[in-house]
C-alpha cells in the first residue's frame, strides 16, 4: 500500500467517523445508502484545494478538521439535529463518572473488570471536568442551517485562527472559498459572527482543540 492509499484510507475513516458522530442514526443510514460512493470523491477535492494553503505546524489538525466538515456540507436533504439526544448522552456519562468517584464505584468495576488495577483520581476529575463542560444547559432547538449542526466547522476556525493568528480577512475568505467549494454557502458575515468569532471565544473549545479530533480518529 502507498503512503497516498494510506492518507486517502485515514481521511476516508476521518469523512465516516464525522459522520456517525455528529448525525442522528436515521440521517447516516441515509447518507450511506445515497452518497456513500461521494465520499472518496468530495475528499479528493477537498485535499486538491487545501494543498495551495501553508498551516504550518497546523497542517494534519487543518486537514482532519476540514474533512470532518464534509458530510455536513453535501449531505442531500435537510439535517436533523443530533443535539437532544447528544444532551441526553452527556448526562448519563456525567452521572456515571460521578457514581464511580462518589459512591466506590472502583469496587463495582473490579468486580466486572479482568485485571482491574484502580481508578487514576486525576484522569478521572479530568473527564468528570470535561463532561461538566460538555453538559447543554439550555433548550436544544434544531438548528436550520448544516454548519449549525455540528462543531466541525467551529473546530476548523479555530485551528485555522491558531495557525494563521488574528488574520481574520484570510480566515474568513478560506472559510467562504471552502464552503463555496461544495456548495454549502454561507455568507461572509454569517461564517464571521456565527464561526469565527464564538471559535475564538467559546471556553470549551480554546480549553479541548482536539476534543472532536479524538473522537473522529
Amino acid at each position: 500500500m502507498t503512503d497516498t492509499t494510506q492518507i486517502e484510507t485515514d481521511y476516508h475513516s476521518v469523512f465516516v467517523n464525522s459522520m456517525n458522530y455528529g448525525m442522528i442514526t436515521q440521517d447516516f443510514n441515509k447518507f450511506c445508502f445515497n452518497q456513500f460512493n461521494q465520499i472518496q470523491p468530495t475528499i479528493d477535492e477537498a485535499l486538491k484545494f487545501l494543498k495551495d494553503y501553508d498551516f504550518g505546524d497546523r497542517t494534519e489538525d487543518i486537514y482532519v478538521h476540514s474533512i470532518s466538515c464534509l458530510p455536513f456540507m453535501i449531505f442531500d436533504g435537510d439535517l436533523e439535529n443530533p443535539l437532544k439526544e447528544t444532551q441526553a448522552s452527556y448526562e448519563q456519562s456525567l452521572q456515571f463518572l460521578q457514581y464511580i468517584k462518589y459512591n466506590n464505584g472502583q469496587y463495582h468495576l473490579s468486580q466486572i473488570i479482568d485485571d482491574f488495577k484502580g481508578i487514576n483520581k486525576e484522569k478521572l476529575d479530568k473527564a468528570l471536568d470535561i463532561q461538566d463542560k460538555l453538559q447543554i444547559k439550555k433548550v436544544v432547538r434544531n438548528s436550520k442551517t448544516w454548519w449549525g449542526k455540528k462543531q466541525s466547522v467551529t473546530h476548523l476556525s479555530h485551528h485555522l485562527h491558531l495557525a494563521w493568528g488574528d488574520r481574520q480577512n484570510d480566515i474568513l475568505d478560506f472559510l467562504c472559498e471552502y464552503f463555496e467549494l461544495f456548495n454549502a454557502d454561507v455568507d461572509r458575515e454569517n461564517i464571521k459572527t456565527s464561526i469565527y468569532l464564538p471559535s475564538k471565544t467559546e471556553q470549551f473549545v480554546r480549553l479541548n482543540p482536539d476534543f472532536l479530533k479524538d473522537h473522529i480518529l
